[in-house]
C-alpha cells in the first residue's frame, strides 16, 4: 500500500502476524488504522510519512518498534507504548512533531530507546522514563525544545546515555540521572540554555563538564 496516498482507514484482522516494510509508507491521508491483535513488530519504516495520523493503538503482542516505523507522522499526539515492547529502535518516531504525550504501560519491559528515536518531537512536555529502559540512545531526544521535564524511576536500571541524547532540548530546567547510570556520551546536555541543576551518580561527577551541562548550572550527587 506504499504511496496509497487516498486510502483512509485500514483494518487489519488478527490473523495477521506481520506487515512488511513500508507498507503503509506516504499513505499521506491515512486517519484510521486498526492494527491486528497478532502483531509481534511494526516494521522499518511501516507508517512512515502518514501525516495525518493523529493517534494508533498499538497491540499488547508487540514486542518492537523498527526503524523508522512512526517517523514522519506529522500530525501524530499521542502513543501509549505496551508493557510487552522491548525496544524502540532508530528514529521511531523522528519528526512527529504534533506528538505530545508519551505514555508506557505499566510493568514495561523496554529495554532501548534508540537513535534519534525522538527527534525533533518538540510537542513533547514531559516523558516519564520506564524502570526497565538501560540504554537511551544518541541523539534520542534531540531537538525536543519544548521538553520541561524528564523523570525517571527510583528503581531505574539505566545504564548508558548517549551522546547528545538530549541536545537542544531547551525549556529543560532540572534533571535526575538515576544512580545507575555508568556512562553519559559527550554533549549529552549541549544547547540545554535553561538548565539549571543536574544530578549525576558520584562516578560520572568529575567528567560533568564534558556533558555539555551550562556552565552556570548546579550540579549535585543523584
Amino acid at each position: 500500500f506504499c504511496n496509497c496516498t487516498n486510502l483512509k482507514e485500514v483494518f487489519i484482522p488478527d490473523s495477521v502476524h506481520s506487515i512488511g516494510t513500508s507498507a503503509f509508507y506516504n499513505c499521506s491521508n491515512l486517519v484510521k488504522v486498526r492494527l491486528s491483535n497478532s502483531l509481534t513488530s511494526i516494521e522499518l519504516r511501516t507508517f512512515k510519512y502518514c501525516y495525518n495520523l493523529k493517534e494508533i493503538n498499538l497491540p499488547s503482542s508487540l514486542n518492537s518498534i523498527e526503524a523508522e516505523g512512526f517517523s514522519d507522522c506529522g500530525n501524530l499526539e499521542k502513543i501509549t507504548i505496551p508493557s510487552s515492547v522491548k525496544t524502540i529502535n532508530d528514529y521511531a518516531f523522528s519528526c512527529c512533531q504534533n506528538l505530545n504525550e508519551i505514555l508506557f504501560e505499566n510493568h514495561s519491559k523496554l529495554s532501548l530507546i534508540g537513535y534519534l528515536a525522538f527527534y525533533n518531537c518538540y510537542a513533547i512536555k514531559n516523558i516519564k522514563i520506564p524502570s526497565s529502559v538501560t540504554e537511551i540512545g544518541s541523539h534520542a531526544f534531540q531537538s525536543c525544545s519544548q521538553m520541561v521535564k524528564v523523570t525517571f524511576d527510583s528503581s531505574s536500571s539505566l545504564v548508558k546515555i548517549g551522546s547528545y541524547a538530549f541536545y537542544y532540548c531547551y525549556e529543560l530546567s532540572e534533571i535526575s540521572i538515576p544512580p545507575s547510570v555508568t556512562s553519559i556520551g559527550s554533549s549529552c546536555f549541549s544547547s540545554c540554555s535553561k538548565l539549571k541543576r543536574v544530578s549525576l551518580p558520584w562516578s560520572l561527577m568529575n567528567s560533568a563538564r564534558n556533558y555539555g551541562i551550562p556552565s552556570g548550572a548546579t550540579i549535585s550527587q543523584s
